[in-house]
C-alpha cells in the first residue's frame, strides 16, 4: 500500500484514491492544508494498484515539443475573460462541437477549487482564469473513463501531475482524449486561502468572484481581484495582494512543487500552455496587450486539432525551447523552498492576515508608490512598460 514518508513524493493528484478498487484510500490535509492519501488498512486488499499508478513512482519516457505556437483567440470577449489569450477555450469548444465533455477546475459555491466537467459552450467561462490553488479532482478520474469508454470525445486539463495522475489512473492511452497541462508556478496551500478569503469577507461582505489575474489594468499589469454581493470590487493594495505575494515568494507552496519530477520541456499530454509576455518578440502586430498563450504541441493527435481550430485563431509559428526560455521557466524548473517557510506555517494558525503580512510580506516604498499610481499609468499606457523594465 501507498505510504507517504517524504512528503515531497507526493503532489496530491489523487490517483491513488481514485485507483484504489475497495475505496481504501482517503485524501486528507496536513496541519498546512494540503491533501495526503491516507490508506484504512482494515479495508485494504494489498493489490498494490496505489503504488504502481502513482506518477511520481512509475519511469516516465516523454519526448519534445513537435511544434509550437504563440495564440490569440479572436473572440476578444473570450480572450479579455481569459488570464492569457484564450487558447484553451478554442480547444474545449471543439471537443464540445464534436458531442463531448471538457473537464476543469472551477470554484464551487464555496470559491473552493474543484474539477468539474461541462457539455455546453455558455459553461466553459467557468474554466476562464488562473486558479491559484491546487484543484480537488474528486471523482473526476473516474468520470473521464467512463466517457471515453461510451466513446466520447474528452478534453481534460489540469497541472502537470494532475495530468500525470489521470494518464496512470487510465492504464493506457485513448485516441478520443485531449489532454491539456497548464505550465504552473506550484500550489499554494488551500487552508491559507480560506483564511485569507475569511479575512476578506469579514471587512467586504460576501464574495461575488475572485479573479487571480483581472485585466483591467490591461494583460501586462494583471492584478488580483475580489468582488463582492455589496458591489465593491477590489484591485489594488496590499491587503489583497497578499496571498498572491506569499505564493509567489515560495512561502505557502506544497513540498512537492519544490522538487516538482513533472517540470521537463517533454509531456505526456497533447498541449502545454502558459503565458507569452513578450509576444513582441515573435510578432509585433500582435502585441496589443490583451493577453497571449504559448501553446506547445506534443502529439500527432494535438497537431490535428489544432490545424482545426486555425480559422478562429491569430497565430505564429514559434521555436517551443525558445519560447520555454523566454516566458516558460515554470515549465521546467522547480522553485526553491523560501528559507522562512516553516516558520510561516507554524504562525500561520495563530497569527491574523495583517500580523502575517506584517511579518512575511514587509511594505516598501517602491511597492506603496506602485499601487497608488498603477491606474495612472496604466490610463497613460505607461504600466506594460514599467512592467517589462522590472522583468
Amino acid at each position: 500500500m501507498i505510504r507517504i514518508t517524504d512528503k515531497k513524493r507526493c503532489t496530491g493528484c489523487e490517483a491513488c484514491a481514485n485507483v484504489c478498487p475497495v475505496q481504501a484510500i482517503t485524501m486528507l490535509p496536513d496541519r498546512e492544508g494540503f491533501l495526503y492519501p491516507t490508506v484504512d488498512e482494515s479495508i485494504c486488499v494489498e493489490c498494490g494498484l496505489c503504488v504502481k499508478r502513482c506518477p511520481v513512482l512509475v519511469e516516465r519516457c516523454v519526448g519534445r515539443p513537435i511544434v509550437a505556437y504563440a495564440v490569440q483567440n479572436k473572440d476578444e470577449c473570450v480572450r479579455r475573460e481569459s488570464s492569457s489569450g484564450g487558447a484553451f477555450t478554442a480547444i474545449a469548444q471543439e471537443v464540445l462541437r464534436q458531442g463531448g465533455l471538457v473537464f476543469g477546475a472551477a470554484f464551487d459555491p464555496k470559491f473552493e477549487v474543484v474539477h468539474i466537467s461541462v457539455s455546453a459552450s455558455d459553461e466553459l467561462s467557468r474554466f476562464r482564469g488562473s486558479k491559484y490553488v491546487q484543484s480537488r479532482i474528486g471523482t473526476t478520474y473516474a468520470e473521464v473513463k467512463k466517457a471515453l469508454l461510451a466513446g466520447m470525445y474528452v478534453c481534460f486539463s489540469g497541472t502537470p501531475c494532475q495530468i500525470e495522475g489521470l494518464m496512470q489512473y487510465l492504464g493506457k492511452p485513448y485516441d478520443n482524449l485531449i489532454a491539456v497541462d497548464v505550465v504552473c508556478h506550484g500550489v499554494p496551500s488551500p487552508k491559507l486561502f480560506r483564511k485569507y478569503l475569511n479575512y476578506q469577507q469579514d471587512k467586504y461582505g460576501p464574495l461575488k468572484g475572485i479573479y487571480f489575474r483581472d485585466k483591467s489594468y490591461g494583460y501586462a499589469g494583471s492584478t488580483m481581484a475580489l468582488r463582492f454581493t455589496s458591489g465593491r470590487t477590489i484591485s489594488n493594495g496590499r491587503e489583497l495582494q497578499f496571498f498572491k505575494d506569499t505564493f509567489f515568494r515560495n512561502l505557502s507552496t506544497r513540498p512537492s512543487c519544490y522538487a516538482c519530477p513533472f517540470k521537463t520541456a517533454g509531456r505526456v499530454s497533447d498541449f502545454t500552455l502558459f503565458d507569452c509576455w513578450h509576444i513582441g518578440n515573435w510578432n509585433r502586430k500582435m502585441d496589443d496587450d490583451k493577453g497571449t498563450t504559448f501553446v506547445l504541441i506534443h502529439t500527432s493527435k494535438g497537431r490535428d486539432l489544432f490545424e482545426k481550430l486555425m480559422p478562429e485563431l491569430r497565430y505564429c509559428l514559434v521555436d517551443a525551447l525558445a519560447a520555454v526560455a523566454t516566458d516558460g521557466d515554470m515549465a521546467v524548473a522547480s522553485i526553491p523552498s523560501h528559507p522562512a517557510r516553516s516558520s510561516f506555517f507554524a504562525d500561520m494558525d495563530r497569527l491574523s492576515v495583517p500580523m502575517l503580512m506584517k511579518k512575511y510580506v514587509p511594505s516598501s516604498l517602491f511597492r506603496h508608490v506602485l499601487f497608488l499610481v498603477k491606474p495612472i499609468l496604466f490610463r497613460m499606457h505607461l504600466l506594460p512598460i514599467l512592467k517589462r523594465l522590472l522583468k
